[in-house]
């Protein structure tokens, strides 16, 4: 879909699903609503990043005049506190207390719930880091993926970091998915890491993959797990990664999409909110 199709525009930052079928997308004009023949431009003229569909299917939006929320077509610009203005907020996540955590590019973490905003930007762990990824799991725990690498969990309580000696991949990582909730996928720009729980397997082009650098993560019903590349997207069973993590000298098998397949352009990392 591009601009002849009804997008606002080409140059699309973040995507977000709602459960009716509805998908937003964020522009550097305004937001899009893509809900079958329907083309709607909502905040013309804002530049919008991050994007999240919650719970309970409201849409929260990171523009340059704030963080908005929309709910059976209103919207309304989040009250901050005096003398926060979090106006370059780039990834949105939501945990299971129906919080959401907004990272700005400048201010940094912070999280909203019930009315009010707790600051989270001197966490030693992430303070002067960027937050590429951030998703909440079904056991009460927030990941978050910081564009230096390695991530770092919070509890309910603590924060703690996983790293490259964990077994984790390393670089930055772009991408933080859960299967279930005993399954959490990360990619980063050295591979593929699959914790269980307790430990973390990681797989890259000397495991056969098509490429190191995973710009996201989506896994089907069907056994199949789908990976994000610059050049295109590819698909592969995760039985297949199991047998290569037992097996040091097995390649995965996999099948590659690309633009002569009929992908217009190459899909980028963005902050896309369908996982």
């Amino acid at each position: 879909m591009t601009r002849p199709e009804g997008l606002a525009s080409d140059s699309i930052d973040a995507l977000a699903a709602g459960p009716d079928g509805t998908i937003w997308a964020s522009t550097s004009i305004g937001i899009n609503r893509i809900d079958g023949e329907h083309r709607d431009l909502y905040l013309n003229g804002a530049t919008a990043v991050g994007l999240l569909v919650d719970r309970e299917n409201k849409l929260w939006a990171g523009t340059n005049r704030g963080v908005v929320r929309a709910e059976n077509g209103r919207w309304r610009y989040l009250p901050m506190p005096t003398g926060l203005n979090l106006q370059d907020v780039t990834t949105i996540a939501g945990d299971h207390e129906k919080g959401v955590w907004l990272f700005d590019a400048h201010k940094g973490l912070y999280r909203w719930a019930n009315g009010h905003i707790t600051d989270f930007s001197n966490e030693p762990l992430l303070k002067g880091k960027s937050i590429l990824a951030a998703l909440g799991d079904d056991r009460g725990n927030m990941w978050f993926g910081p564009n230096q690498g390695g991530v770092v969990v919070f509890d309910g309580s603590r924060f703690h970091a996983y790293s490259e000696p964990d077994g984790l991949a390393g670089g930055s990582v772009n991408a933080v998915h859960i299967e279930d909730k005993d399954t959490i996928w990360i990619g980063t720009a050295r591979g593929l890491s699959r914790f269980d729980g307790q430990r973390f397997v990681t797989w890259n082009t000397s495991n056969g993959l098509p490429g190191d650098r995973v710009q996201w993560i989506l896994t089907d019903r069907g056994d199949r797990i789908w990976l994000g590349y610059s050049t295109g997207v590819a698909y592969l069973s995760s039985s297949d990664l199991d047998r290569a993590a037992r097996d040091s000298s097995y390649r995965v098998s996999f099948q590659f999409l690309d633009d002569g397949d009929g992908l217009k352009g190459n899909p980028d990392r963005g902050n896309s909110g369908l996982t």
